[in-house]
């Protein structure tokens, strides 16, 4: 005969969770069955404790009758309690997201920033071993990788799941022989969703088959989620060996990476921490033998190909337009947040040393105010140095820019003409020359490539 729910409980917080007696914790209560019991079971065990309850709006009177409960509840036994109100469908409106994600999203953000304000070790959340079978299921259906079948974590980060080792008919049992009052979330019952499906169409189906079926993938999660351990090492030593820190994220060798055997799982350890999933990995192949300048753009990185390499950088916002301002002494106030420029006044005795990534303009030549933007199609300029007018797209050609100087490169403008590209070639009409008394000096701190134009 197993032990009382109270002792396994007990037993699952300090082996499992190795919860320290001292830490200061925060109860996730919606007044449903799973939390009711949660709450219980703390009580009983002597930890001090306060509860957190989450209004999200989605289910009109029930919704404020569950938040009135709690309150009651926590009057009755003298517990701290934080309730918070969220426009959830709003919310979800504004992000394009499922309610579902849009309430997670939400309790997270307060759940960390209430641990964070009052000095909370950890905020427990009352997910049972159905739910965790449910979650695989819903991952396996879905399409997932290994991570994705080892469930749900007892412990990740800041937050703990305490009930992971008992199913839910074993709470159920324990709610009435302990007379716990709870609400029942009508929800629960609805088929529109995945889980509601699963939990009461999928699973019965299953046990019919094997009556002990939660047990049985609640061994499986544990099982993938030791063998997602020894992936995430084999994955770590991988790109420790072939990522190579650039300036504005990394590159990797394109053959380096097609000879990794097996190629689609390895290339999907590589990329998946840069947005990559594994539907890209076919993509990633394909750029693997393309022309220089592809491009796969992510949710958070974009990857290109350069030659030889793979180019991986966050993806950033594309360069707005700066307008420089100068004051009466000659001196940058506004503007050109991404580097600098001074104004420097020569004469016989003054020699100017030119440095690579700067570029020296007449300042008698340009008209104010100056602007700072990125390249578009169709620009053109006169480069120092040669004769005639040239199309940006083959002055980078020429120079080999990737697709990614080409994202990085910075114009300054005058009056719509090309002034300079900025950490490059200066424009031919604004070069200086032996009357120039005074010169505008501008330099980008993270400037295209090392060009060292040095007749600028």
């Amino acid at each position: 005969m197993l032990p009382g729910l109270q002792d396994r409980f007990e037993k699952y917080l300090t082996s499992e969770i190795q919860l320290d007696s001292e830490s200061r914790l925060l109860l996730a209560v919606s007044g449903g069955i799973d939390s009711m019991v949660m709450t219980h079971l703390f009580q009983e065990s002597g930890r001090e404790f306060s509860i957190v309850h989450c209004n999200f709006q989605l289910r009109g009177s029930e919704s404020d009758q569950d938040e009135l409960f709690i309150r009651e509840f926590a009057a009755k036994w003298k517990m701290p309690l934080f309730v918070q109100s969220f426009k959830t469908s709003e919310y979800a409106r504004e992000r394009k997201i499922s309610l579902q994600m849009a309430a997670r999203d939400l309790r997270v953000e307060w759940f960390s920033e209430l641990m964070n304000r009052h000095r909370f070790s950890y905020t427990a959340l009352a997910h049972n071993k159905n739910d965790n079978a449910e979650t695989f299921l819903i991952n396996l259906i879905r399409g997932t990788g290994i991570s994705g079948m080892t469930g749900i974590r007892s412990l990740s980060g800041r937050f703990i799941r305490p009930l992971l080792f008992a199913s839910r008919d074993e709470i159920s049992r324990y709610a009435q022989e302990q007379n716990i009052d709870y609400r029942e979330d009508s929800s629960n019952r609805e088929q529109k969703y995945t889980r509601n499906r699963i939990r009461h169409s999928l699973i019965p189906v299953m046990k019919e088959i094997n009556p002990s079926v939660i047990d049985t993938l609640g061994e499986v999660t544990s099982r993938m989620g030791e063998i997602d351990i020894i992936c995430d090492s084999y994955a770590s030593s991988i790109r420790q060996s072939l990522l190579m820190k650039s300036e504005t994220g990394y590159t990797i060798s394109i053959n380096q990476a097609m000879a990794l055997t097996p190629l689609n799982t390895s290339l999907y350890m590589i990329f998946k921490e840069f947005g990559v999933t594994g539907a890209m990995i076919p993509e990633i192949k394909r750029m693997s033998i393309s022309t220089s300048g592809s491009v796969l753009s992510t949710s958070s990185h974009n990857i290109f190909k350069d030659r030889s390499h793979f180019i991986i950088e966050p993806v950033s916002e594309d360069i707005d337009e700066e307008t420089l301002i100068f004051n009466s002494k000659d001196e940058l106030i506004k503007g050109f947040t991404r580097g600098s420029a001074t104004i420097v006044d020569t004469d016989s005795n003054t020699t100017i040393e030119f440095a690579p990534g700067s570029n020296y303009i007449a300042l008698e030549k340009i008209t104010f105010p100056l602007s700072v933007r990125g390249w578009r199609k169709g620009d053109y300029f006169y480069p120092l140095g040669m004769k005639g007018r040239k199309k940006l797209s083959d002055f980078f050609t020429d120079r080999k820019y990737t697709a990614v100087d080409k994202k990085r490169a910075q114009l300054l403008i005058s009056d719509d003409d090309i002034v300079c590209i900025i950490g490059d070639r200066t424009d031919e009409r604004f070069k200086i020359g032996g009357d120039t008394r005074r010169v505008l000096v501008i330099s980008d701190k993270r400037r295209v490539k090392q060009h060292s134009s040095r007749s600028e």
